[in-house]
């Protein structure tokens, strides 16, 4: 019995040609995330010594922008989809035709999106944060992440570029020179280092903004090396850059994507309103722990885009047993590591929570909902890795359908009942959150075991 147990863990875990893919395409990506959680974790903790209200402010600021940063986010996975398509079926032209229809949708829907949200600002935060003492720090927060919308959205849509390719390290490399940007622009900015204006919230929203910046410069270079620049020179010789049939593809498999990346992000931002009702220290305490658990994310997201590879490239080669397995094999990846994080959380929470504040309201307010979120780590994981190959094989609006249903009709409902009605705080809305995780892990896990992956070769083909 032990030695068919041991068997399956070599298969499962071990060195094989299978696993090494899967590492080879998210362990940059993870790395990448991690500078992002970097981000995340120094702005909690150089804002966290201006106190609980700035603390609050950026957290729901953040919240906010993340809200409209997640649209771009979601539709970049139509970029990725279909440059991991088009590279299986070894097609150049539309290789760099999604390009340069890639690098026009994000800029003008960046602009679009930048002009209308900028005159709703104040309304926005208004609805979220009405009569609050950190209304006016979260509109200026907000305010400021806008300027830099249009550089990030550009920045999303090259890496899913490289992405889509297989050589996602070339997305990591970027990451890296945001994060040290952005950390740098941080204690400049909010602490008015070196002789720069002191900006509090507003510097660390500033630097964020302005981080983007050397990410796009490196993303712009590395397509003019010889090793990708043969992927769009077809389409830039033949005079056919934007192709109308690429970019409808891209609009239809982004489309839903961004759609269901909004609505989630739309239904944080209500979350967020929830914990806004119960008082300050609930979302500082909130803030808090979604910058802690934005550490477990890396492997659930990193993972999700090699099973988005992986499943585009192999589907486009008719290779259906590779695909299926390379996602069940992310998945398992994903859930192991996430478990382990969530089980070291679950072990040092206290301390782990005197990391990011030292206000003890605000500390005994997040401790018992981290205990919570530790334990549902692995069917986080599972359910992002699997909603993430679900539309590789392009079931967009089957995806978009459940997470907006679930959050509309479980989530909120559930977390307001436990959080507001039930009277169990911070507590009882992450809790809403945590049975949410596990709904759709059985869910996601369910659709994609009944899926015929030849049939949606067929469907993607024929799309073309």
């Amino acid at each position: 019995m032990l030695a068919v147990v041991w068997h399956r863990i070599k298969i499962f875990y071990g060195p094989t040609l299978l696993n090494r893919r899967v590492w080879r395409l998210s362990l940059p990506v993870m790395l990448g995330m991690s500078t992002t959680t970097l981000v995340m974790l120094a702005d909690t903790l150089m804002v966290g010594q201006l106190g609980a209200p700035a603390l609050a402010a950026a957290g729901m600021g953040g919240v906010v922008f993340w809200t409209v940063l997640s649209f771009l986010m979601g539709a970049s996975f139509g970029i990725q989809i279909l440059t991991a398509r088009y590279f299986g079926a070894r097609d150049r032209l539309r290789l760099g035709q999604t390009l340069f229809s890639s690098i026009l949708l994000t800029l003008l829907t960046g602009i679009l999106i930048t002009l209308c949200l900028w005159p709703a600002a104040p309304w926005i935060v208004h609805v979220l944060a009405d009569g609050s003492e950190f209304q006016q720090q979260t509109t200026d927060f907000f305010l400021w992440r806008l300027t830099g919308l249009i550089s990030w959205f550009l920045v999303f849509g090259l890496r899913a570029w490289f992405d889509g390719l297989g050589r996602t390290e070339t997305g990591f490399i970027a990451s890296i020179l945001i994060m040290v940007t952005n950390i740098l622009g941080n204690w400049l900015l909010i602490f008015g280092n070196l002789g720069l204006p002191q900006m509090g919230t507003n510097g660390a929203a500033l630097a964020s903004s302005l981080a983007s910046l050397p990410g796009l410069l490196y993303l712009t270079i590395m397509l003019l090396r010889p090793d990708f620049r043969q992927y769009w020179q077809p389409a830039w010789f033949e005079r056919v850059r934007i192709n109308a049939a690429v970019l409808r593809q891209m609009i239809l498999i982004g489309s839903p994507a961004a759609i269901d990346n909004l609505m989630l992000n739309l239904s944080f931002s209500l979350f967020f309103k929830l914990a806004a009702e119960i008082g300050t220290t609930a979302v500082a305490a909130s803030n808090v722990l979604i910058a802690i658990f934005s550490v477990a994310f890396m492997p659930g997201f990193g993972f999700g885009v090699a099973a988005t590879t992986l499943l585009g490239i192999r589907i486009a080669r008719q290779q259906y047993r590779i695909a299926r397995a390379g996602t069940l094999r992310s998945a398992l990846f994903a859930s192991t590591l996430m478990s382990v994080i969530g089980l070291f959380v679950f072990w040092q929470a206290p301390w782990v929570l005197q990391l990011f504040t030292d206000d003890q309201n605000v500390i005994q307010d997040a401790l018992q909902a981290v205990l919570i979120m530790s334990i549902v780590q692995a069917a986080d994981g599972w359910q992002m890795t699997m909603a993430m190959a679900l539309r590789s094989a392009g079931r967009v609006m089957q995806v978009l359908t459940i997470y907006s249903l679930s959050s509309i009709l479980f989530f909120l409902p559930v977390s307001w009942l436990l959080g507001l009605y039930l009277e169990m705080g911070t507590m009882g809305l992450w809790a809403g959150f945590a049975l949410w995780l596990l709904l759709l892990a059985l869910i996601f896990d369910q659709t994609f075991a009944r899926l015929n992956l030849k049939l949606c070769s067929q469907t993607l083909t024929a799309a073309d």
